[in-house]
C-alpha cells in the first residue's frame, strides 16, 4: 500500500498557494438586434467551484460584460487559468493549468462563434 505524501521533500516542508483566475469573451445580444461578442470582466477566486459560480451568475446578471451593456447575455467561453505555487527551501515553483468552460445552456453554434472569436482577443 501507498503511503501519502506528507508535503516534505528530503525533510523540507513545503508551503503550497493555489488560485483560480478566469479571462474570456462574453456572448450578447445586442440592443437593435443581432448578436456580438466582448472580453469578459476578469475573474479570481479561492476555489474552483467559487469562480464557476462567480461565471455563472455573472452571465445571469449581466455583470460579466466588462461594461459593454448588452441587453442580455447568451453566455461565455472563458480560460480558467489554475495556479499552483509552491515553496522549497525558499525557493518558488509555479505550475500553470489552462482549461477551457463554455457556460451553461450554449448551443454547439454559440459555443463555435465564442471559440472562433476568442482567437481574435
Amino acid at each position: 500500500m501507498r503511503k501519502k505524501w506528507d508535503g516534505k521533500i528530503s525533510g523540507e516542508i513545503m508551503k503550497r498557494k493555489i488560485t483560480y483566475n478566469a479571462t474570456g469573451i462574453v456572448l450578447g445580444n445586442c440592443w437593435g438586434g443581432g448578436q456580438c461578442g466582448y472580453p469578459a470582466e476578469e475573474l479570481s477566486d479561492k476555489t474552483y467551484k467559487g469562480l464557476i459560480n462567480q461565471i455563472e451568475y455573472g452571465v445571469e446578471n449581466g455583470g460579466l460584460d466588462s461594461g459593454m451593456g448588452f441587453e442580455s447575455l447568451i453566455g461565455a467561453r472563458m480560460i480558467i487559468q489554475t495556479t499552483t505555487e509552491i515553496m522549497i527551501n525558499d525557493k518558488p515553483y509555479t505550475n500553470f493549468i489552462h482549461k477551457t468552460y463554455y457556460t451553461k445552456g450554449l448551443t454547439q453554434a454559440e459555443k463555435y462563434v465564442l471559440g472562433t472569436m476568442s482567437e481574435q482577443y
